[in-house]
């Protein structure tokens, strides 16, 4: 069976590391319908350099030595970043569990390998996308009509009933929210997962356990024990989960839905990112009225998750961890 290219686009910090984590997994599993062509990473989480050595640290933990990791090179225009929440490694500072990178570094940027690789697959590859459009609206910018040469692109992106940054605006669209914007206007295949289906339940550390139990490698099992912990930690200390013990798989969702598209339903709705309103600013606007449409974007919104065959699906894929690396 011809397996589904894939490419991830991602800034491996604590959430994002358990959707690259699962991703990595499942390209080493028999049964797995895709074949990771390529991470690109970029800094948000954390500074570039870390992001980037989190991504070839995760492939070398888990023991994918053939698939390349590139890295953002362009100029930082901002200079915040999220290592108050993440710590300064991205993963709370337990980098030191992980094996030192003996993957070849490369040079070529995100953005050109984005290029690249869609090219390398027209309308077959699919991408993932677990945090900002920037490197998709400056692929587009640089190659008019390359996002629509992707059978899919699946994103962690936007919220129906209001924000976790401002009152309506979802991170993932705050911090970038003219690259949204651009993306949203041209791109005829994308999926968005919102946060209102990513934080409709949480993952506990009592879910982790259910596959932790049957790893044999006692190095990956307390690394992923540990790094859930962490994130629990920093879940309930911003208090995103009202004070409940576990954490919002945000990020994981967009490999959940490739892998298992038949857990979620949604819906085409016509997608629209305010970007100059005094109060609504990079607020993401939907309209749900009933009427025709002539200018119809094809934008397929998830709405609902099947929990527990969410994570019955979860814990069945991790204990194909139980790998020799």
């Amino acid at each position: 069976m011809k397996k589904l290219p894939l490419l991830l686009d991602c800034d491996p910090g604590a959430d994002d590391v358990f959707a690259l984590l699962w991703a990595l997994i499942m390209h080493q599993s028999d049964n797995n319908p895709f074949e990771l062509q390529c991470i690109t990473t970029l800094w948000w989480n954390v500074s570039a350099d870390n992001t980037y050595l989190n991504g070839l640290r995760m492939c070398e933990f888990v023991g994918v030595t053939n698939v390349p990791v590139w890295k953002d090179t362009r100029p930082i225009e901002w200079s915040g970043d999220a290592s108050h929440i993440h710590w300064s490694d991205g993963i709370g500072n337990l980098s030191t569990m992980l094996p030192q990178p003996t993957i070849p570094k490369t040079s070529i940027d995100s953005v050109q390998l984005m290029i690249d690789t869609i090219k390398k697959y027209p309308w077959e590859i699919t991408l993932l996308v677990t945090w900002p459009m920037t490197n998709l609206a400056a692929a587009e910018k640089k190659e008019p009509g390359i996002l629509n040469q992707c059978k899919y692109i699946i994103a962690m992106w936007w919220s129906f009933s209001g924000g976790n940054v401002t009152p309506t605006s979802e991170f993932n669209v705050w911090y970038d929210a003219a690259s949204a914007k651009q993306v949203v206007d041209v791109a005829n295949n994308l999926i968005m997962i919102p946060l209102d289906v990513t934080q409709s339940f949480v993952y506990t550390p009592e879910d982790s356990e259910q596959f932790l139990g049957e790893i044999n490698h006692s190095n990956k099992a307390e690394f992923v024990r540990e790094l859930t912990k962490f994130v629990v930690g920093t879940n309930r200390k911003f208090r995103e989960t009202h004070y409940q013990n576990g954490f919002f798989v945000h990020d994981g969702h967009t490999v959940w839905f490739l892998l298992y598209p038949h857990l979620y339903r949604g819906t085409f709705i016509d997608v629209r990112v305010e970007t100059q309103g005094e109060f609504t600013q990079w607020q993401t606007v939907w309209d749900w009225r009933n009427h025709p449409r002539k200018d119809y974007k094809k934008t397929y919104v998830i709405t609902d998750v099947d929990r527990d065959g969410f994570l019955e699906a979860l814990v069945q894929d991790f204990k194909e961890f139980d790998r020799d690396a």
